[in-house]
């Protein structure tokens, strides 16, 4: 029994922590993670933004890239707005 609740578990933790396959799952985990960036930005330390870059840097890059071709005008400017939303956190506390 524990083997396959083990199973499970770590089946269910590769999926929600893999690549987005569709649009919608995309933009979810887009403002999930921009929203998590928002609310968590305060205590993060040097180490966490190392993450929360490589992070961000997936989504604005090569994800956007990847589903460009199927973005709506509107969709796009959500975007664009977490790029801004994104960058005032990250430097926030920069003098």
């Amino acid at each position: 029994m524990k083997k396959i609740f083990l199973l499970l578990f770590v089946i269910t933790l590769q999926i929600s922590c893999s690549e987005p396959q569709t649009k919608g799952e995309y933009l979810k985990q887009y403002a999930d993670f921009i929203n998590n960036v928002e609310h968590e930005y305060k205590d993060y330390s040097s180490d966490d933004w190392k993450k929360a870059d490589a992070k961000f840097e997936k989504f604005a890059g090569d994800l956007k890239d990847k589903f460009k071709n199927e973005l709506s005008f509107t969709e796009k400017a959500l975007l664009l707005s977490y790029e801004v939303k994104y960058n005032l956190y990250r430097y926030a506390n920069d003098e």
